[in-house]
């Protein structure tokens, strides 16, 4: 509302929120009925969804819960989102290889972690038939089935009719908070023409839990929620066609046409920029996508990248395969191919990922990753240097292998080898900040003079090197490693620059049986204000061969 050119709060029509189950459910049905008739919503028109290797069979009120494989089955699904928490919680009742055959026959709700009996009667009351739940779907002491059906995540999620998602437990026993919701006070009010009306009004649990008046779920603070923060929920979250999230006081309502809460009447719905599951059914209806469509596709993939790269894993070997879903539906798409988290047709631009952000944990980086993959972060965060920049490369490809660790083409890898033809430029460090050095050029003896009074280069330091609790004296540890290198990556185009060099800081290690010298990524550098000297310096150099892992 505005007045007088102040913008002021208002209230829109909303209603009780019921502290019955069956009446949520009953609002739940109308939106799912709502939500039926939406075309981005369902997938009949590109073969209809698929379902998962197991499922389980919630029956109905007084009836059994098992397990069945799905081989000859077809219906819809329901599948849960949530946290797994302290795993001891799951241990006596998560899916192994002896206990196939027993849930078969019967599941024991009485012995169900909280979250996973409320999904069940939830599923129930919804009249799915199904429910896709990981820890008893997945046989977990199977690193085979675990490969299999990890692969798998994309098309469960996108082919689940419903993804219920409990956004605020902690935990697999926290449940869907459907017990004791705040209770709404109602307040008589007249309107203008006498008529009585009734503002309902009640106690927000969560302060950063804000309605606005297009109840879009930003709003209620579920971005920031415990599950929104675990790695594995990204694809779950960017894959599903219909959300039912479950919040301290109401449930709230997500699909690829609107939103809403149960606070509100009708709905929101939205023009929004395209998500990536939005890119990928429009994708399959087009015969000869464009060259635009193509640039679309993996900008969105570096956006989700950085979003992911700040969220929490437990094991950190599941930093590729928590995305391998989204991987795989951008390789059905593009036909490119997948190096530990890059694609070939994006090297070498994809390699200037910068580190943001250093937690304690950093230090254990991911050894077996390969140093240039954004993934041999343990966590903190990345963000692309050349996003939204015009990039022109100066290095060669010549080759780039990473050996997989299972059955998964788009999993965990178990090492990589990067290959190419590039300028090395040496380089001493000089000065010491937290997470960063700074470093002249040893090549020129007037540079280090030139360094101190004008030129530096300033070298952003990976996780690998850096310990967060102290970040100079870790930095200082770098100048032990005398053979540091500049590796010219190529120029990005900005406002502000023409051509600005951009470079990898790069640590020698060894050479190979063939002569080639083997580095590892050290961090990404920038040179400022300097960049036509930096330029000719690249022009005056010759390229060598470069193995990086």
């Amino acid at each position: 509302m505005q007045i007088g050119g102040l913008s002021l709060p208002f209230i829109t029509a909303a209603q009780e929120i019921s502290n019955s189950l069956p009446k949520s459910l009953q609002t739940a049905k109308s939106w799912i009925a709502n939500c039926e008739s939406h075309r981005k919503c369902n997938l009949d028109y590109i073969g209809g969804p698929k379902m998962p290797t197991r499922v389980i069979d919630v029956g109905t009120s007084n009836g059994s819960v098992k397990l069945i494989e799905t081989k000859n089955i077809s219906g819809i699904f329901a599948a849960l989102s949530y946290c797994w928490g302290d795993s001891t919680i799951l241990e006596d009742i998560k899916l192994t290889r002896a206990k196939l055959s027993i849930y078969k026959k019967s599941i024991p709700m009485d012995s169900l972690p909280k979250t996973l009996f409320d999904a069940v009667m939830i599923t129930r009351g919804l009249g799915i038939p199904y429910l896709w739940i990981d820890s008893l779907c997945i046989m977990q002491d199977s690193l085979k089935d675990w490969q299999i059906e990890s692969s798998r995540m994309s098309d469960v999620y996108m082919s689940a009719f419903l993804v219920l998602a409990a956004t605020k437990a902690r935990d697999s026993n926290g449940g869907f908070y459907l017990e004791n919701r705040t209770k709404s006070l109602r307040l008589p009010y007249l309107d203008a023409d006498d008529r009585q009306h009734f503002l309902y009004a009640r106690r927000i649990q969560d302060q950063s839990h804000v309605h606005d008046a297009n109840g879009r779920l930003e709003s209620h603070g579920l971005y920031d929620s415990v599950l929104r923060r675990r790695g594995w929920v990204l694809q779950e979250q960017v894959l599903a066609r219909r959300t039912l999230s479950f919040a301290k006081d109401e449930m709230l309502w997500d699909c690829r046409e609107c939103s809403t809460c149960e606070c509100r009447t009708g709905f929101s719905n939205f023009e929004s920029e395209a998500s990536f599951l939005d890119i990928y059914l429009d994708f399959k209806l087009q015969s000869s996508p464009s060259r635009e469509v193509y640039k679309n596709i993996y900008s969105n993939w570096y956006t989700m990248v950085e979003a992911y790269s700040h969220r929490s894993l437990t094991y950190q070997t599941d930093k590729l395969p928590a995305i391998s879903g989204i991987a795989k539906l951008l390789h059905d798409m593009t036909q490119d191919d997948y190096y530990a988290g890059l694609w070939r047709s994006q090297l070498p631009e994809a390699l200037l990922w910068t580190s943001i952000k250093f937690n304690e944990e950093d230090t254990e980086s991911e050894k077996r990753l390969p140093s240039w993959s954004w993934a041999s972060t343990r966590s903190g965060g990345i963000r692309y240097a050349h996003k939204d920049k015009e990039f022109k490369a100066g290095l060669e490809l010549v080759s780039v292998s990473t050996q997989i660790s299972g059955s998964n083409a788009f999993g965990g890898v178990l090492g990589g080898k990067l290959e190419v033809e590039a300028v090395l430029i040496p380089i001493n460090a000089m000065g010491y900040a937290p997470f960063s050095i700074s470093a002249y050029d040893t090549t020129d003896p007037k540079e280090k003079k030139w360094t101190i009074e004008r030129h530096i280069i300033y070298v952003n330091l990976d996780p690998y090197y850096c310990d967060a609790n102290k970040p100079t004296e870790s930095a200082i540890e770098v100048k032990k490693y005398d053979s540091l290198f500049l590796m010219f990556v190529g120029t990005l185009k900005s406002e502000e620059y023409t051509d600005n060099p951009i470079f990898l800081a790069l640590r020698y290690l060894e050479e190979d049986e063939k002569g080639n010298s083997i580095f590892m990524r050290a961090g990404i550098a920038r040179v400022d204000d300097w960049s036509m000297y930096m330029l000719d310096r690249v022009r005056a150099g010759t390229k060598e061969s470069i193995v990086l892992i």
